[in-house]
């Protein structure tokens, strides 16, 4: 729990160090009814570490995307267990088909509230 919680933490931070900008976007009403009720924060994430964080309706994609890279996956990203107990398979995107994940991300951030 916790140790994860501090690697996860500790990653933002390192990367928000070297300019990163970091866009979270979550289902306000999914599973555990946002982030909110996770381990950490929404107000934490965004306030304490610099994210901005979006709310889109239904959604329950999950992956990773970078400037380099991306991943779609089945783990939750949660800080607690998702990633490590369960994560069922990813797959890394080949160039044409981060771009196309990309776009998708820039239609969802059209219609999200943002928190």
């Amino acid at each position: 729990g916790s140790d994860k919680l501090e690697d996860f933490i500790n990653a933002v931070k390192s990367a928000r160090d070297r300019g990163v900008e970091i866009d979270i976007i979550s289902d306000p009403i999914g599973y555990e009814g946002s982030t909110r009720k996770s381990l950490i924060s929404e107000e934490y994430l965004r306030d304490q570490l610099g994210c901005r964080i979006y709310h889109v309706k239904k959604n329950h994609s999950k992956c990773v995307v970078n400037e380099k890279e991306g991943l779609i996956l089945t783990g939750n990203i949660d800080c607690q267990h998702g990633l490590e107990h369960g994560f069922e398979v990813g797959y890394l995107l080949d160039n044409q088909q981060l771009d196309i994940q990309r776009n998708l991300i820039l239609r969802m951030l059209r219609v999200a509230d943002v928190y």
